[in-house]
């Protein structure tokens, strides 16, 4: 139980920062809609996920070696050097070629005869953005395996916070673009990886002497087909966002970004601070203790998220459309009928985190790429298919079912592995539960906005609350257990 006492606490950390980061992220949504047209926010969006593309390459895969040959490093202060310095140096490196390769190709006059100049125009400035996130990846790598958990979280809510204010700030001293916020981002981003490396990375660590060739190449037979799958991921989130701006144009692509925003959000909420604590507590367990006690461990964790995960895909079913309006004002109400099923769609894809743990110990991780490209073409077969015919549902469906797909595939093929013990009662439970509150937070009917989403939340909750304690011992065992925490104060 001290590998779940420490997860849970490293967790709460997370959390605690990632909820700061959610509501400055719930500020800046509905700040951006207002600012920019629905078209311009569908292009805005359009960008960003582009810039993931190119992080995802630019990155190396160096964070992913982090995690896993930190424990291997730890024995002396040599070799942290030695892997510092090489994940830095190496991603640093791979960040300035690719991010040069994107501004090259997108300020070619022939790239403009096939897309349109505005697009082209923020995806020229987005490679700038390419640099800087890619820069910083592995200096959160380095404060996730050393545990720094408040360090983490306030350069995560700083990066947040100076995206805002810079970027509004240029927003409103450039214009209403997707290039003027862009370029705030770019600004932003870059003092936080300055502050990160004056105030929180060990300089004794950084050194050009110490990067190491030969570990560089073994960090990327590692970290390269993760950076692979790392792609495929974001292709399998984000390829959407093109097709739909290709088949419906970008009036559409405002709408479906902004149900994606939220979906995003909320998936991150309760994603993030899990995954971020778990890679390197199930990599210890892994060598510590062996396969029997990481499997046990992982599925225990597993079902944790999906309690979570149920709970706030009910709530998205059942109070989406006062939710949509409340934050992002009527002009994206067309998107609140998305809310609920990218929500679920975009639960699965946080699942994987878990469904993956078998392919990180064996390290077998190009079988992970293998896997998303599988995925990624059936989802975008059927963009294809569906788009002209569905409209926007048409994405819709094929975004929940390529997230499906890839939790089924990496459950599959990862229990192989490393076999992850999971009640499937516990687990049709929480699902059943989920789905009845839902019906019922939908019944709630009350005037006015803001008292139809409090009493529309606060209905699904509680029943899934309800039925949840009478259908899972173990629930009720921790609920008496914090009320006696709770009374013990």
């Amino acid at each position: 139980m001290s590998n779940l006492k420490t997860l849970l606490k490293q967790s709460s950390h997370y959390l605690t920062g990632r909820g700061i980061a959610i509501a400055i992220g719930f500020v800046s949504f509905p700040v951006y809609a207002r600012l920019f047209s629905v078209a311009d926010y569908g292009v805005l969006n359009l960008a960003q996920r582009c810039a993931m593309f190119g992080v995802a390459v630019a990155k190396l895969g160096m964070q992913n070696s982090i995690l896993r040959f930190y424990e291997e490093s730890s024995g002396s202060e040599a070799s942290l050097k030695r892997l510092y310095s090489t994940a830095l140096f190496g991603t640093t490196l791979g960040a300035l070629v690719i991010s040069m390769l994107c501004a090259l190709f997108f300020s070619l006059p022939a790239v403009s005869r096939w897309i349109p100049p505005n697009i082209a125009r923020a995806l020229l400035i987005t490679s700038g953005l390419v640099f800087v996130r890619a820069v910083v990846s592995p200096l959160y790598g380095f404060l996730r395996v050393e545990g720094r958990t408040l360090a983490f979280n306030s350069l995560d809510v700083l990066t947040r916070l100076l995206s805002l204010v810079i970027g509004i700030a240029l927003v409103l001293t450039l214009g209403s673009r997707p290039e003027s916020l862009l370029l705030g981002l770019i600004v932003a981003e870059a003092l936080v990886v300055v502050i990160a490396l004056v105030f929180y990375v060990p300089r004794r660590r950084l050194s050009l002497a110490s990067f190491d060739s030969g570990l560089f190449r073994t960090a990327l037979v590692f970290g390269g087909p993760l950076a692979a799958s790392e792609l495929a991921q974001t292709l399998l989130g984000s390829a959407d966002r093109a097709f739909v701006q290709y088949y419906l144009g970008s009036q559409q692509l405002g709408y479906y970004a902004a149900a994606c925003a939220i979906a995003i959000i909320l998936q991150e909420a309760v994603q993030v601070p899990l995954s971020l604590a778990l890679v390197p507590i199930y990599m210890k367990i892994w060598y510590k203790d062996g396969p029997e006690a990481t499997g046990r461990f992982i599925g225990l964790t597993f079902e944790l998220f999906l309690l979570a995960a149920c709970g706030i895909t009910a709530v998205m079913f059942a109070a989406s459309t006062p939710l949509i309006v409340f934050v992002s004002s009527a002009r994206y109400a067309h998107a609140a009928p998305m809310l609920g099923p990218l929500v679920a769609g975009y639960m699965f894809m946080a699942s994987s985190v878990f469904f993956s743990a078998g392919f990180w110990v064996r390290k077998q991780t190009i079988q992970m790429a293998r896997l998303v490209a599988v995925a990624l073409v059936v989802k975008s077969i059927l963009n294809v298919l569906l788009l002209p015919r569905l409209g926007l549902n048409g994405a819709v469906i094929p975004n929940v079912a390529g997230f499906v797909l890839l939790a089924t595939l990496y459950g599959w093929f990862s229990h192989r592995l490393l076999p992850i013990h999971v009640s499937v009662a516990r687990c049709l439970v929480y699902a059943g539960s989920a789905a009845s509150a839902a019906l019922v937070g939908q019944l709630v009917n009350v005037p006015g906005l803001l008292l139809a989403l409090v009493a529309r939340v606060a209905a699904t909750l509680g029943v899934y609350s309800i039925l949840v304690l009478a259908l899972d011992n173990r629930a009720r065992q921790w609920a008496r257990q914090g009320v006696a925490k709770l009374r013990a104060l």
